[in-house]
């Protein structure tokens, strides 16, 4: 079984859907999960070959989406 890297990210409330939207068009090479709706925290699942892609993807998106802060969830 395949282990999936974590994105964390802190952003606007507000845009929670429209970046679930966008990683959508992807074609499902992201999964996203909100996991503390009050502060706005998601979760960015993503295989380990994907990593900048996704970390692109979210810095590229950071001023539209109010980004506040990121960082990659290390698996052992």
């Amino acid at each position: 079984m395949v282990k999936l890297q974590k994105l964390i990210a802190i952003v606007d409330p507000k845009e929670v859907f429209w970046i679930r939207y966008i990683l959508e068009a992807y074609d499902n090479l992201f999964f996203m999960r909100t996991k503390e709706k009050s502060i706005a925290l998601i979760e960015i699942s993503h295989h380990k070959a994907c990593q900048n892609d996704v970390i692109e993807i979210i810095k590229d998106m950071g001023p539209r989406i109010g980004l506040k802060g990121y960082f990659i969830e290390k698996r052992l």
